[in-house]
């Protein structure tokens, strides 16, 4: 992805055991390969900005499409 990284990832899932949390994790890091470009609503594209997302599963929903709606929710972020 070109400009953006993210080095840190905080992520608080109620209810997902630890393998759960780091298979989100790498399947969100798989997704961002995927995007193309800077989201521009990241706040000042700089180093070190500080973006809080807050989404919620859905019944049922397995972790590689939860993973898919946060990077598209990130990404949609004007």
């Amino acid at each position: 992805m070109q400009n953006w990284s993210i080095d840190t990832l905080e992520l608080t899932l109620n209810g997902y055991s630890e393998h759960e949390t780091h298979r989100l994790a790498q399947c969100i890091a798989d997704a961002m390969v995927e995007v193309t470009n800077v989201p521009t609503g990241v706040p000042g594209r700089r180093e070190h900005a500080h973006l809080k997302l807050e989404l919620s599963a859905r019944d049922g929903e397995a972790v590689p499409e939860l993973a898919r709606r946060i990077v598209a929710a990130l990404a949609a972020i004007e």
